[in-house]
Formats: C-alpha cells, structure tokens, sequence
C-alpha cells in the first residue's frame, strides 16, 4: 500500500491504526528518544551513525539499549516493501520509550533499565528528500546548551532529567520578537523577519 506504514508490538497498520497504551511514559512524559533515517532507493542511509546516536540518546536518558542492527533490518526491508518505497525515497522514524505501566509519577525508575519495559515502533512516510542550499545565522559568542548532553540526542523532551520545559513566548512589547528564560536557553534566536536576537542579559542581546 502507497502512504505511511507503521509497526507496533509485531502488528503492521497505519499511525493511526495501531495504538500506543496510555502508560506508556513517552506518551505521557516524552520520555524517549528516537532518529529520523532517510530512506533512498530501498535503502536506509548511514543507518550505522543514527544506531550509534539512538543508542548513546537512550544510554544518556538512562533507558535499556534500544533494537539493534540485525533486528532492524528485515523490518526496515518489509516496510519499504509495504510502502512501495524499495525504488523510491522516504522518512523512517525510529522510536524507544519508557513504559510506564508498573508506576506512576515522572521520577525515573531507580532499577536498572529492562527492555522489557520499553517500547519500539517505527513509522515510514514517502518523502522527497531536498539538498538545496541552506542559509543559518552562526554566532561565536552564543552556544545552545553547550555542556547539556542531553542535546546530543533527538529527543520528545528530556522529562526523565527532571529539567523543566522550555517555553518560547512572544515579547508583550514586540510580536516580532521570539524570547526564552535566561536559565534554560542562551543561544540566540532569529525572528521572523531574520534579524538575530538573544536571550535577554545575553552578549548578543539587543
């Protein structure tokens, strides 16, 4: 079938068909970490280094190592057959989560991680992969949570670190204006218009 597949617990359907338990804490607290691989000609592509980056994510959030290689593979092959996508182009996402069904609470589990308590699924999705040009503003004087290691890794939000979440709001004064508290976000910020700006009390800051 043409469109998006999705597997979950040995089941194949859509994302919208199959369900994910409400315990489960990626639901309920984003507790997880997952990697978008890009799929060209049937193949996943530099799946090697999203496996490392995935696995060294869950290892940060103190999460059971996720599915490996080999495990992966017949069903990124079966995807891309069910997909329609063995000669084309597409988006596959790897998920790992906590469960959450024998606690309750967003502290961590103090025991050590058991697979068994988490949670794999992917989903696959025809996508035109694009390659053109690309413009960022680079500050040398800013850095987005440098020392955080947590960024190292995609995650739904690192809940399991018990960090508060960041909350980007709009300046009363300026609607153009993009802002986040000084305590959790330094780096700088582009407005719509394109203009850099920063957290206030930031060198950057105007």
């Amino acid at each position: 079938m043409r469109g998006t597949v999705a597997w979950l617990d040995g089941r194949w359907g859509t994302p919208t068909g199959l369900a994910i338990p409400l315990s489960d804490r990626g639901l309920q607290l984003a507790d997880g970490v997952f990697e978008t691989v890009l799929i060209h000609a049937g193949r996943p592509q530099l799946l090697d280094a999203h496996h490392s980056r995935w696995c060294e994510g869950a290892a940060l959030l103190g999460m059971a190592e996720p599915p490996s290689i080999r495990s992966l593979d017949p069903l990124i092959k079966d995807a891309c057959r069910r997909a329609e996508l063995t000669n084309g182009s597409g988006a596959l996402r790897l998920n790992w989560s906590r469960d959450g069904a024998e606690a309750r609470g967003i502290q961590v589990p103090k025991k050590d991680p058991d697979p068994s308590q988490h949670r794999f699924w992917l989903t696959l999705s025809p996508h035109t992969p694009s390659f053109s040009a690309v413009h960022a503003w680079i500050s040398r004087h800013e850095r987005r949570n440098a020392t955080l290691h947590v960024t190292r890794a995609p995650t739904y939000e690192p809940a399991s670190l018990e960090r508060r979440s960041k909350r980007i709001h709009r300046h009363a004064l300026d609607p153009d204006r993009v802002e986040m508290p000084v305590e959790e976000e330094r780096g700088p910020l582009a407005r719509p218009s394109g203009n850099l700006v920063a957290a206030p009390g930031s060198p950057a800051h105007h």
